[in-house]
């Protein structure tokens, strides 16, 4: 088509017009006016009705590209099968008595610093792993059971008492290893990482999920939110969200909500080649070429 035709059919103030000129055999796609590779469309191809009976919500008809070839399921044996024996498999004497050792020392910095004589570190005696586990135990209690305060897990009112709190540990003793909690050595960790008070406990609980469960073929790669409004300098702020500030995180989870892998957003620090790519790329990476079917949205559609 050359610029006297494209100027007269700029020209045309109709559809009937328009229709005139276009149908004319002046205007014919040739051969030499396409590349090669190029196919001309029949008018009988334009002709085609797509009804209902051509759309199918059956997703087993999808085609499977690849075979999960992933051998699914605890990969070690238990000689017994109750929830304590699944959290001493990821949580276990090595991460354990490294948090003893921790809360200790800082709770023996903190009282040779000098303390009030009426104050809980006052009379201090250090913990051991059996009563770690009993402060974890109420803590994660208390994620389901929930109440305005710590104070009122030990309430003697009929309201809130509930005799499992007291009976595991006093409120003092449970506010005095809150206090307390480390998971560092101040003295040997790297402070230029901003999750340097985390990374020590953190990254041994990833390591044992990922070794001692492999997860069935389909995974979940979201974003969630650990709400947080204290003082942090890589807290999110999203006013569109109902929640909207918090620490963003990366997870990826198994098909029955299992956390295999997260990334806490920092706010630098991300692959050179993308946010999106470095994200998928890192919680990935132990379960490419296993045939799995990774659901994601679509923000991560420039992978």
């Amino acid at each position: 088509m050359n610029a006297n035709q494209i100027s007269d059919l700029l020209d045309l103030s109709s559809s009937d017009s328009f229709d005139e000129v276009y149908s004319s055999d002046e205007y014919v796609l040739q051969d030499s006016d396409s590349n090669n590779s190029d196919k001309i469309i029949e008018d009988s191809d334009a002709d085609v009705e797509i009804t209902d009976n051509d759309w199918n919500s059956d997703i087993n008809t999808m085609p499977k590209l690849f075979d999960f070839t992933g051998n699914s399921g605890l990969q070690y044996t238990l000689s017994t099968k109750n929830p304590l024996d699944y959290f001493n498999l990821f949580f276990d004497d090595n991460i354990m008595n490294n948090i003893v050792t921790w809360v200790n020392l800082r709770a023996n910095t903190l009282k040779s610093l000098g303390v009030r004589k009426h104050s809980n570190l006052s009379n201090w005696k250090n913990i051991d792993v059996y009563e770690l586990k009993k402060f974890i135990g109420l803590t994660l209690l208390m994620g389901i059971h929930k109440l305005p305060t710590i104070h009122l897990y030990w309430s003697k009112s009929e309201i809130d008492y509930h005799p499992i709190y007291g009976q595991t540990l006093s409120r003092n003793r449970y506010e005095t290893i809150l206090r307390c909690l480390c998971f560092y050595e101040p003295s040997t960790t790297d402070k230029s990482d901003r999750l340097h008070k985390i990374n020590n406990v953190l990254g041994p609980i990833i390591s044992n999920i990922q070794t001692k469960r492999y997860p069935k073929e389909c995974l979940s790669l979201d974003e969630s939110m650990l709400l947080w409004r204290g003082r942090l300098s890589f807290r999110q702020y999203i006013p569109s969200k109902a929640l909207k500030y918090g620490i963003k995180c990366f997870e990826l989870c198994t098909d029955d909500g299992f956390i295999l892998d997260l990334i806490i957003y920092k706010g630098t620090g991300t692959d050179s080649r993308g946010v999106t790519f470095g994200i998928v790329n890192k919680l990935m990476k132990n379960y490419f070429g296993q045939g799995h079917t990774l659901y994601m949205d679509n923000y991560y559609n420039s992978v």
